[in-house]
């Protein structure tokens, strides 16, 4: 202790001391507010060996700053993630390690990423031009959640371009179908689909839903102007529809049996009775069931074109 006004001019071996703890307890670790614990944050999340799933992510960041951070670096730690994703977010490593940053960030503080969400997601990306909305797509698909943090005129934009989604970007109307606040403007573009467009979408194979809106399009023609042969389609992908699904492609045209020329029709059992995948039984038991019998094509008299 020194009296006031003294100046603390303490022993070498103390000095030492208090040089020690500093390093060992302070100097040693990197800043844990500020600019500098943000830049430290975001190189880390830049970095080419950055997690890009939110268990590891979460690992890795409960090592940083991010731990017991302040409210002030948590919040600008978030607003600069959600402007890099909407930057980046055609670069799929990227978009993928900035939205594990995002939820990593939300499980370890939670009222904090809720509350920056709301008052800016929106405004972040109320300005993107019409030509990059699909950029909210791509970030929405994957942080569904976050659709209740858009703003509805922006979510009315949204819903109007996956309703008249270009042809450039039809390859991302199958996970749109399957995104449940833009599913029913995703169904409306599919039933204006083109046979290219098709053909794009499937490429690599139909998917679900596209399979189930097959059938409600082949079963269902006058209610849709549709551009597809939808019993072609079903014919050529015939190996991918399950038994509940042939049942109500049969019980369909048992109640309607215009929905095609008899060898379409005909054609179309044929494959269904020719996938090994189904149980042959309950299938031929079906076209009885249906009365369709008159369709079932003899050895003689298989032709699978339309």
């Amino acid at each position: 202790m020194t009296s006031e006004g003294e100046i603390f001019n303490p022993p070498a071996e103390l000095a030492r001391v208090h040089i020690r703890n500093a390093v060992e307890y302070v100097l040693q670790y990197p800043p844990a507010q500020g600019k500098y614990a943000l830049e430290n944050l975001l190189s880390e999340v830049d970095s080419e060996y950055f997690p890009n799933t939110p268990e590891k992510a979460l690992i890795a960041l409960q090592k940083s700053p991010l731990l017991k951070a302040r409210t002030s670096l948590v919040r600008n730690f978030i607003i600069v993630l959600i402007k890099k994703l909407i930057s980046d977010a055609d670069e799929y490593k990227k978009r993928n390690k900035y939205i594990s940053a995002l939820k990593t960030t939300e499980i370890m503080h939670k009222e904090i990423h809720d509350n920056v969400l709301s008052e800016k997601f929106s405004d972040l990306i109320k300005s993107l031009k019409n030509d990059k909305l699909n950029i909210i797509g791509l970030i929405i698909q994957q942080l569904s959640e976050y659709w209740i943090y858009i703003d509805n005129d922006v979510q009315q934009r949204l819903e109007n371009y996956v309703q008249n989604l270009p042809t450039t970007e039809i390859f991302r109307l199958d996970s749109l179908l399957a995104f449940k606040p833009l599913q029913l403007y995703a169904q409306k573009r599919f039933c204006k689909i083109t046979q290219e467009e098709l053909f794009d979408l499937c490429c690599f194979g139909a998917s679900h839903s596209v399979i189930e809106l097959s059938i409600n399009l082949f079963l269902t023609p006058n209610l849709y102007y549709s551009k597809v042969d939808w019993g072609k389609f079903i014919l050529e992908n015939a190996s991918d529809y399950s038994l509940d699904q042939v049942k109500r492609i049969i019980e369909g045209i048992s109640l309607n049996d215009q929905v095609g020329n008899s060898r379409k029709i005909r054609n179309m059992i044929t494959a269904f009775k020719q996938n090994r995948k189904l149980n042959q039984t309950i299938v031929e038991n079906l076209i009885e069931e249906n009365n369709l019998q008159k369709y079932m094509s003899s050895k003689n008299d298989e032709d699978n074109d339309f």
